[in-house]
């Protein structure tokens, strides 16, 4: 009876104890189950949450980058195309300047001429003071006989005075001529420095857009204010239609200068623009006064009579 008794308890505590070893083990389950889940949270939330959010935004920076690329690409072909038409218009300028040369030089020819002409005129204006003072010498030699002669005398004097007279007259239209021609010939050569001036704006223009597809910014900007100071002074003399150019052209100059250095193509758009109206203005053809040739009279003597 005793042993019985004393194995009661001794099953009693071996099931007690596999009791607590069974919740024991429950609950380090739950702890180590709870501490996993809780766990791979975490390291999903710090770790493979953010490397697929960098590979995604990796992923649109590549097709942004592609884009740009591309555009960049189309740009420089545009700029290669302008450039090659800018090219091709500095050939013109080039021409047109050829032409402006052979227009000069014809111009000094020409006075070459009036000048000529006008040394004729000087040598047939001594040679009619000669035949003069000889009419005079005549007139001394023939004192002795004035009173005979009288007559006959002062129709010879009146007629060398007439002859004398015709002859002051045609200088006097021959010298109104010359200076018609200078004032002519100014203008002329006023409207040539005004095309070489247009010319040379042209050119700094061109040489501003070259700048600009070089990306030298600054030069370019130099150029503009040169080119825009060289309008300015054309526009003092301008007439008004060119006057009306010369107003947009200043305009698109201002407008290029704000845009740099933020828009550099934008710049380039309103540079070409003014190229354009400078070319119209070129073109305008503004009343010239023609030059007309100096009259050179042929010298007339008049036979002194013999007693």
């Amino acid at each position: 009876m005793s042993e019985e008794n004393a194995s009661k308890p001794s099953c009693l505590a071996r099931l007690l104890g596999a009791l607590l070893r069974l919740i024991f083990v429950f609950i380090a389950g739950i702890i180590i189950g709870a501490g996993l889940y809780f766990g791979f949270q975490a390291f999903y939330s710090q770790y493979v949450n953010p490397v697929q959010q960098h590979a995604l935004r990796l992923d649109a920076l590549e097709m942004k980058q592609q884009q740009m690329d591309q555009a960049q690409a189309q740009r420089l072909e545009s700029l290669i195309s302008r450039l090659e038409t800018i090219e091709t218009r500095s050939d013109e300028i080039k021409e047109s300047l050829s032409m402006i040369d052979g227009q000069i030089d014809r111009i000094q020819a020409y006075q070459a001429t009036q000048d000529a002409a006008a040394q004729t005129l000087d040598q047939q204006v001594e040679a009619q003071a000669a035949a003069l003072s000889v009419a005079e010498q005549a007139l001394q030699d023939q004192g002795k006989q004035i009173k005979s002669n009288q007559s006959a005398v002062l129709a010879e004097f009146e007629d060398v005075t007439g002859g004398l007279k015709a002859v002051q007259t045609q200088a006097a239209s021959a010298e109104k001529a010359l200076l018609e021609n200078e004032l002519a010939y100014s203008a002329l050569q006023a409207q040539v420095e005004q095309q070489i001036q247009l010319l040379t704006a042209m050119e700094l223009l061109t040489r501003a857009r070259l700048s600009l597809v070089q990306g030298n910014l600054s030069l370019a900007r130099v150029d503009i204010e040169d080119a825009r100071s060289i309008v300015l002074e054309l526009q003092d003399g301008a007439t008004s239609d060119q006057a009306a150019y010369f107003e947009e052209v200043l305009t698109r100059l201002n407008q290029s200068g704000e845009s740099l250095p933020r828009e550099p193509l934008r710049a380039a758009d309103e540079l070409e623009g003014a190229w354009q109206l400078l070319q119209q203005s070129l073109l305008l053809k503004p009343e010239t006064p023609l030059l007309t040739p100096t009259p050179v009279a042929a010298p007339t003597t008049t036979p002194t009579p013999r007693p």
